[in-house]
């Protein structure tokens, strides 16, 4: 399951997790949801004599089909010792960062932090072909210095080798519901600042462009697309061999 809805579906719905609830079940639940759904499902199950642990997941499909995910555990120091073997066996890297809502909360934060950078990516691209700045000589310049990011490594070598913007296999629609989640997290605290806005009117700006179907790397297609550049023609591409 990809977010709130699901996950209310799963635990209240018609024969779902809270009817079967038991004293001692442990839920675990690895979406990326809403910090209120989390406090409320953990309210329930507590009034049960069961246990919520949230345990969202983060890397690729890549990591997920050889067991090597992250995931960020939020749980009792008795729970997450009952469940860590269970996550071990899909991930590589499990990170226990508090109790009750503390996973889904970070890996709020966390998306954030990897969707903002794949906003500027994509906004930089744009600069640089609006202005006649070669792609490939930017891209040498960010590899070297400190602007350098991983998510700059996974979305832009592939675009400059392929013309592809598939180098982050994670879907723009599922960004998008996740910088909702996260600026609807933050105004309640209540949190001063603009740039969780920004990244996620920049993510609808992409849907609403025609990209729903594509990945995070199709936002910079739709800056492209916005601003009349051509990125993919700012490639160097090799030579095609001409059959005889």
């Amino acid at each position: 399951m990809t977010g709130a809805p699901a996950g209310e579906a799963v635990i209240y719905g018609d024969g779902g997790v809270l009817a079967g609830t038991h004293e001692g079940l442990i839920v675990v639940d690895c979406s990326t949801s809403e910090p209120a759904m989390t406090a409320r499902v953990n309210a329930d199950l507590s009034a049960q004599g069961a246990a919520l642990a949230d345990a969202p997941l983060a890397r690729t499909p890549i990591e997920a089909e050889a067991a090597r995910l992250n995931t960020m555990v939020g749980a009792s120091d008795e729970t997450f010792a009952a469940i860590k073997p269970t996550l071990a066996a899909f991930c590589e890297n499990i990170f226990r960062v508090g109790l009750v809502g503390a996973g889904i909360k970070t890996k709020l934060i966390y998306n954030f932090l990897a969707m903002g950078q794949a906003a500027l990516i994509a906004e930089a691209l744009c600069a640089c072909a609006a202005t006649d700045v070669g792609l490939d000589e930017f891209a040498e310049v960010v590899s070297a210095g400190g602007a350098n990011s991983g998510i700059f490594q996974l979305l832009v070598p592939k675009l400059l080798a392929e013309g592809a913007f598939t180098g982050l296999q994670f879907s723009l629609a599922n960004a998008e519901k996740d910088l909702r989640y996260y600026t609807q997290m933050t105004a309640a605290v209540p949190l001063a600042g603009s740039l969780g806005k920004s990244v996620h009117d920049s993510l609808q700006q992409g849907l609403a462009l025609g990209f729903d179907e594509g990945l995070v790397g199709s936002l910079i297609a739709a800056q492209a697309k916005l601003n009349g550049v051509d990125i993919v023609g700012q490639r160097a591409p090799e030579p095609v061999a001409q059959s005889a």
